[in-house]
């Protein structure tokens, strides 16, 4: 079976396919890199290294008071090896096996490349974080649904505090930020086959859907509580948002076929919402792409991705073009999307122009 042309390794695209005996698989010398650099890309993404396993081992027989002169480190050595080939062959024939099934290579081959150049950015951090690893690199593969995960190695983007961003500061002249109004939200309506409501989705909702005064958080939580199955609905919420959407993209047994052909195999309960969460992460995705695309010979650049928003690292001289930047980040399958626009010389102190 080849290899297709869009895996990576330490931050390189190799275009040349690669013949493998899958059932010989586990045989591939560990550090011979010309024979499965793309596996080791992945076995060195997703599974701890030996040395992590070793050390695991020691504080093990630490814990339980055994001296390590009285264990025989070679064969623990060995043991290590056997069972690192055996979880590493077992991982790349599912990932290929599902690679070919469920994706177009394009998709990933862009994705690849655009985790590789947000890597490169150094990140200009400040204040508390002055001493930070000043890098983020995403995994593409860390959840069941595709959202982004960051590696153990990578700077926190997706788990840092909000109030902690206020030192990281921009290489350009100001960060720009493109966030979905309600992604999932909406998500779930393209998915219903409805129309995407004008402005604000939860004061939508209010007027058309709850009918009645609350806050817009209350408004938020009774919609999400309502779709993801934890309470009664209200019988407007079962007009606008129904909740047998996934009839419409099942797939075999009880798979879950996202409109992008991602097959999911979620646990009873969880149908809705990973079909909802998968196709609302690559509508994302595919927008971040998009703009990253757009930028291309540019100043600005894409600083990172958080959840369903974009933050770009904007130049004064690229002004011009903030507005196809919106333009193509809210363009989705589903129609558009209206965005939340917001501007900042770090990325926490970000002033909000509205919604477009």
């Amino acid at each position: 079976m080849p290899v297709r042309d869009w895996f990576s390794y330490e931050g390189r695209i190799y275009t040349n396919d690669i013949e493998l005996d899958l059932e010989n698989i586990n045989g591939i010398t560990f550090h011979d890199k010309s024979s499965g650099n793309c596996l080791e890309y992945y076995y060195k993404l997703e599974h701890p290294k030996i040395e992590d396993i070793l050390e695991v081992h020691r504080k093990a027989y630490k814990a339980c008071k055994i001296p390590m002169h009285l264990v025989d480190l070679e064969k623990l050595h060995e043991s290590s090896m056997e069972r690192v080939f055996a979880f590493r062959g077992k991982f790349i024939k599912e990932q290929l096996t599902k690679d070919n099934e469920r994706h177009d290579p394009t998709y990933y081959k862009r994705l690849f490349n655009f985790v590789d150049d947000i890597s490169k950015n150094k990140l200009r951090l400040g204040g508390n974080l002055i001493n930070d690893y000043p890098y983020i690199h995403y995994k593409i593969d860390g959840t069941v649904t595709g959202r982004f995960t960051t590696s153990r190695d990578s700077f926190p983007i997706l788990t840092l505090r909000k109030e902690d961003r206020v030192d990281i500061l921009p290489r350009n002249d100001f960060f720009l930020e493109i966030d979905f109004n309600a992604a999932d939200i909406r998500t779930y309506l393209g998915l219903s086959g409805k129309e995407q409501p004008r402005g604000d989705v939860h004061d939508w909702n209010i007027k058309n859907v709850f009918g009645k005064d609350m806050t817009r958080n209350q408004a938020k939580k009774g919609i999400m509580s309502w779709l993801y199955g934890t309470r009664a609905p209200y019988w407007q919420e079962a007009e606008y948002y129904p909740r047998d959407i996934t009839n419409n993209f099942s797939g075999q047994g009880e798979e879950v076929v996202t409109p992008f052909g991602r097959r999911l195999k979620p646990s009873k309960g969880m149908r809705v919402s990973h079909l909802v969460q998968s196709t609302s992460s690559e509508i994302a995705l595919r927008s971040a792409m998009n703009v990253h695309d757009l930028l291309k010979d540019k100043e600005s650049f894409v600083s990172c991705t958080i959840h369903d928003s974009i933050i770009v690292d904007l130049s004064k001289n690229d002004i011009d073009i903030v507005a196809d930047m919106i333009k193509t980040y809210k363009s989705t399958i589903f129609g558009d999307f209206p965005v939340n626009v917001s501007y900042g010389k770090n990325m926490f102190e970000m002033q909000k122009k509205g919604l477009k």
